[in-house]
């Protein structure tokens, strides 16, 4: 639905725009968002976040060795291990590599001599395969953990092929590739927060544990979205887009290593593998 989101509000921004103007656009807008907050309101859904819960947390709510059966309340202690830290990191990561070339991307792809009509398709190509990553992805055999590694270095490689060339056909593959890597990534996050304490702390209220992890989750979210903008337009006026591209790019390098370090990513690998073969 982000996907959708991401597609379709430039397109009604922009028609709004131009049959009520920008006043007018921002109440109509206001009052889509009260609606919608009204009909959420109106909707029964206990049930359905009870089941979505449980299934979520099925395999963490196993007894393991590790698991601590004496600690029954959510504090700080409880959620920030390693794991939970660092999939935390990961939601910021994701969000600032996705906001970090609004900014700068129009002035590219002007200076490569692209008509509006084609900056505008160009702009589609990460919310349109955010769609089809979303929509197409199911439970696997691969740790959460291993899967966010893989993706933070997918997302390198798409920035790389990205910032440097000259070719638009070279920058779209990249962007494809940023755009199937990075939602497959941030879907992970979520999830793996949950899981890594209520798989320590079996006994803990799971609404509550939910309840924390998502507002952690959505805070590291709205940072990234909002340092990427401006990171990425300093950046841009210091040393250029491609240089811009590229650093970025090294970020999510350098977080996925980390990730193997201190989000036990190395065991998650392991574990995958042994559950394979």
């Amino acid at each position: 639905m982000r996907g959708i989101g991401l597609v379709l509000g430039p397109l009604i921004g922009a028609c709004l725009d131009v049959y009520l103007g920008v006043a007018d656009c921002f109440f109509v807008l206001a009052g889509g968002v009260i609606l919608v907050a009204i009909l959420y309101l109106c909707c029964e859904r206990d049930e359905e976040m009870e089941a979505f819960e449980e299934e979520e947390t099925r395999v963490s709510l196993r007894t393991e060795s590790s698991c601590d059966t004496t600690v029954t309340e959510v504090t700080c202690s409880t959620l920030f291990s390693g794991r939970f830290v660092m999939a935390a990191l990961c939601a910021f990561v994701c969000n600032f590599n996705y906001s970090f070339y609004e900014p700068i991307l129009v002035s590219r792809l002007t200076n490569m001599h692209l008509s509006p009509a084609k900056r505008g398709l160009f702009f589609c190509i990460v919310p349109m395969l955010l769609i089809f990553s979303t929509i197409f992805m199911k439970s696997s055999a691969i740790d959460r953990r291993a899967i966010m590694i893989i993706c933070c270095f997918a997302n390198f490689v798409g920035l790389i092929m990205s910032g440097p060339t000259n070719s638009i056909y070279t920058m779209a593959v990249g962007f494809s590739i940023f755009g199937l890597a990075n939602p497959l990534c941030l879907a992970q996050g979520l999830p793996e927060m949950k899981e890594s304490v209520l798989k320590k702390y079996p006994l803990l209220d799971r609404k509550e544990v939910a309840k924390k992890s998502s507002g952690i989750f959505t805070a590291a979210s709205g940072l990234g979205q909002m340092i990427g903008p401006i990171y990425g337009a300093n950046l841009r006026h210091q040393i250029g887009f491609r240089a811009t591209v590229e650093c970025t790019a090294l970020i999510s390098a350098v977080f996925a290593v980390l990730y193997l370090e201190f989000g036990d990513g190395a065991k998650a690998f392991c574990s995958t593998l042994n559950r394979r073969f």
